[in-house]
């Protein structure tokens, strides 16, 4: 029969035995040809044997009768692996176009009607090496290709309808190379995604290493971030959030899980009874999750905001979407409390250094307050660079009134080299535009070097009899010199009134100094004054006893 007129004729022809045989039938005829098969469950399409199934072939008696059969791609069969072309449409001409162009560079398979809901085609073919999984977008139809890790079902399971045979046979299927098929994908602009096993794997539920920890106070730990989108690591992390089960059922497709006009359901009670979707990675390494009920791929970032806000993952404007998947992503990462190790690491050594200055260098509680807040922060924004804030912001967090002081705490971590300040940035707040700092944590850090330059400075400060609330600019020129001052001591709003005030202590100091120089001098005049007073009235005295006796000798 002519493959056009076969895809066309919604029955397939009758004379197709796989189509009617019963499940122990039909693989037993599979194990003759050696096919990789899997037993899946009746009217489902995930296996029934849990673990690592899928990698292996099964013999006869894991089958049962009532099962549904799958047929595993980039598995070796007779020196030959098979991969199947999945479209998900049941449009059977834009399908048919898909053929003519597979065949025209010596493609050639078989022809199989799926039984899923979206009443689609199989085209299966043989290679002589395992292709990788891909996804193509034909005619406005979408279409993956599997390759290793992962499969198909065949004839004569049952989801929606039964799987059926139309055109071939497994015994007449011939091997094609699998650079042809390669080069044919690309021309047809498909979409090469580097799948294996691990996403199959944690699919049909068998354990998975997931590349991420909890640390006892509730953080997430993962690697980097870029392990958390390219492995299942932030797939489980948000469903656990949601109290979502992994590895649940994650063939349902997104509106089944997740959203259903607009309302998130129940997962307890899915909707669809026999969906379609998978996840699958991308050319970037992005592990993504395509829902072939809408056809639409869906990141991380996407599902989590549907989550959040109980809305269809769905960005209207194309020229903002890089823009939001960037703001939902940060946001995931803060509200989830999800942290690299090495932030991690920063945040230890930050505290060891807080804790080692307490006992050793007698810190003033308003500065280990401050330093608390900045430790926390830092760590937050490890990975992104630094962040912005004020000595104002800093004093409200840490719980004290004095911004100067809260200032004085982050330049003297600076000084120290926890952190590193970068250039002003003017933020407007309604009508008045605030002066802020970029705060940078410096990575390389190390504690004792840091608690060393605390010590000099504090050494400083006793010398001229000042202690740390005095900490200012002229302490870190005595220690570090004039370019690690200016550095530091940026012409910023707080830092020009933290200078003010400096100059205003030292005022008061000279002022002090001077009082007590005058007063001193005022003392030491009057009693020279008196002095002289009492020198005079003495000789006064002696001169009228002088004549007083003169008076009488001469009486």
């Amino acid at each position: 029969m002519n493959k056009e007129k076969a895809v066309l004729w919604q029955t397939a022809e009758s004379n197709k035995p796989y189509n009617y045989y019963t499940t122990l039938e039909a693989v037993k005829k599979y194990l003759a040809l050696d096919l990789p098969i899997i037993p899946l469950g009746h009217l489902k399409k995930t296996p029934r044997i849990k673990g690592e199934s899928w990698k292996r072939k099964h013999t006869l008696d894991e089958f049962q009768e009532g099962d549904n059969i799958g047929l595993i791609c980039g598995l070796e069969s007779n020196g030959a692996y098979f991969a199947a072309f999945d479209f998900d449409s049941p449009n059977p001409k834009v399908f048919v176009d898909l053929m003519k162009e597979l065949e025209a560079q010596g493609i050639t398979g078989l022809i199989q009607k799926s039984g899923g809901k979206h009443s689609g085609y199989h085209y299966i073919i043989k290679t002589d090496e395992p292709i990788k999984n891909a996804h193509i977008t034909f005619k406005g139809c979408e279409i993956d290709v599997k390759g290793t890790g992962g499969y198909i079902l065949i004839a004569p399971s049952v989801v929606e309808q039964q799987y059926l045979l139309i055109e071939g046979s497994f015994e007449d299927l011939q091997t094609v190379k699998s650079t042809a098929v390669n080069d044919a994908i690309k021309q047809l602009g498909g979409e090469t995604n580097n799948c294996n096993g691990d996403i199959l794997n944690t699919v049909v539920g068998s354990e998975e290493k997931y590349p991420f920890y909890l640390t006892p106070d509730g953080k997430i730990v993962v690697d980097n971030f870029k392990s958390l989108f390219n492995t299942f690591a932030g797939w489980k992390i948000l469903f656990d959030a949601y109290n979502i089960e992994l590895p649940l059922e994650l063939n349902k497709n997104f509106n089944s899980l997740y959203v259903l006009h607009g309302k998130r359901k129940n997962t307890n009670n899915i909707v669809d009874e026999h969906p379609s979707a998978e996840f699958y990675r991308g050319n970037n390494g992005t592990i993504v999750y395509r829902d072939f009920a809408v056809n639409r791929t869906y990141t991380l970032p996407e599902v989590w905001h549907a989550l959040k806000t109980n809305e269809a993952p769905l960005i209207k404007d194309a020229g903002m979407r890089k823009a939001l998947l960037s703001k939902w992503t940060a946001e995931f990462i803060d509200e989830l409390k999800i942290y690299t190790q090495d932030a991690i690491n920063y945040q230890e050594s930050f505290n060891e250094f807080i804790d080692e200055a307490i006992k050793r260098e007698d810190v003033p509680e308003r500065f280990v307050k401050v330093w608390r807040v900045i430790a926390n922060k830092m760590m937050r924004v490890y990975d992104h660079g630094g962040d912005i804030f004020s000595a104002r912001w800093l004093a409200k967090e840490a719980g004290i009134r004095d911004h100067v002081i809260a200032n004085k705490a982050l330049n003297l971590l600076a000084a120290c080299g926890l952190v590193r300040k970068g250039d002003n940035k003017v933020l407007q707040d309604g009508k008045d535009a605030k002066v802020t700092q970029i705060i940078e944590p410096v990575k390389d850090f190390e504690v004792y070097t840091a608690l060393d330059i605390l010590s000099l400075l504090h050494e400083d400060l006793r010398r001229r009899k000042c202690r740390w609330g005095k900490f200012s600019r002229k302490a870190v020129i005595n220690v570090l010199g004039t370019e690690v001052a200016n550095a530091i001591f940026t012409r910023d709003r707080d830092d020009v009134e933290e200078n003010i005030t400096e100059q205003e202590d030292e005022k008061s100091e000279v002022e002090n100094e001077e009082g007590k120089e005058t007063q001193g001098s005022a003392k030491r005049k009057t009693s020279r004054k008196r002095r002289k007073q009492h020198d005079e009235s003495k000789e006064h005295m002696n001169l009228d006893f002088r004549d007083s006796g003169q008076s009488r000798k001469e009486e």
